[in-house]
């Protein structure tokens, strides 16, 4: 049986969804660390539940999405304006 991380999705774009730690002060995070390691996860969007693999975003990629993400979760740009770090932000895709 493959491992996998349980992640609670924060953001919807369908066919993709994007997640980032809400725990956005830490540079490291378990979670983070985790879906870095194994790549697969187990996301609840809503009643719905399923396995997904992740990738987190490069810059160019990240620079992208950030507007659709910062429109949906304005904490996420509160946070990001916060710190001068780079706070991960992942792309879920459905298995």
């Amino acid at each position: 049986m493959t491992s996998s991380t349980p992640v609670k999705c924060s953001f919807a774009h369908r066919p993709s969804w994007f997640w980032s730690n809400r725990c956005f002060s830490a540079p490291r995070t378990p979670i983070c660390e985790k879906l870095r390691a194994n790549r697969r996860a187990h996301i609840e969007v809503g009643a719905e539940s399923f396995d997904v693999t992740a990738h987190e975003l490069s810059a160019g990629e990240r620079e992208q999405m950030l507007p659709k993400v910062t429109a949906a979760v304005p904490a996420f740009a509160e946070s990001q304006a916060k710190t001068k770090r780079v706070i991960p932000l992942f792309e879920l895709q459905r298995v």
